[in-house]
């Protein structure tokens, strides 16, 4: 992908339940992003500033990408810093794929597929049970922010920034993140979308076909995203 997308990309390393419940995660994802912003004002407030960031990463045109879990995480940190002064980063978009949200009633598609291979519903509810926090169900704003989202979390989604999700049909989860995707071009995002009739959760890491089509959407949307021609990007 960073071939393909003549990208820099920065890949989050994060505390794991059930060890470290979420908030956990989103935390950590939060201060690596900080400590981007630190890196990019390094040379600006005296300090110092990895030569390969500052020699090939345009700050001004970043991306906040996940798949599965980390799509979770995209649209969770975006709640976390878009009140944040962040400059000179400015993240132009973010990339959902195949993001993994949850509900206590199950929607058509984990009904429909509740027996998949790679995502039973038995096996989603149990992930769910160890990452969030002891003592709530999947209706907690973590897991359904469709359900749960209070007004702060509604005026906050409303200043993301463009916003790209790419689900499939064979995923249990794709009608959740077809929810998402209303939600948040019901409070003004810029959307795009693509959900492939075909296609499993996590199908590009087993198909090269679909790794090469996430790809090529990826691209296509980041050129949407910025107007001033191709640059070096960093994507987190």
């Amino acid at each position: 992908m960073a071939d393909r997308l003549q990208t820099i990309i920065l890949s989050v390393e994060y505390r794991l339940a059930p060890e470290h419940r979420l908030p956990a995660a989103y935390e950590d994802a939060v201060e690596a992003i900080l400590w981007l912003r630190d890196q990019a004002r390094g040379p600006i407030n005296g300090g110092d500033c990895d030569t390969w960031l500052k020699d090939g990463v345009d700050f001004s045109k970043c991306y906040v990408m996940g798949s599965s879990s980390g799509g979770n995480i995209v649209y969770n940190v975006a709640l976390r810093v878009v009140d944040t002064d962040l400059s000179p980063v400015k993240i132009q978009g973010l990339i959902m794929n195949q993001a993994f949200f949850g509900g206590v009633e199950p929607s058509d598609s984990e009904s429909r597929l509740k027996d998949d291979k790679i995502c039973p519903l038995p096996a989603t509810h149990l992930l769910w049970s160890l990452c969030l926090p002891d003592g709530v169900d999947r209706d907690h704003v973590y897991s359904n922010p469709i359900k749960s989202s209070g007004p702060q979390e509604k005026d906050k989604m409303g200043r993301f920034p463009s916003t790209l999700i790419n689900g499939y049909g064979g995923d249990p989860l794709v009608d959740r993140q077809r929810h998402v995707a209303e939600m948040l071009k019901g409070r003004g995002v810029h959307v795009e979308t693509r959900f492939d009739k075909d296609g499993f959760h996590a199908c590009e890491l087993f198909d090269g076909n679909k790794a090469k089509a996430l790809y090529e959407t990826v691209e296509a949307f980041m050129k949407s995203c910025s107007s001033t021609g191709p640059s070096s990007n960093s994507n987190m």
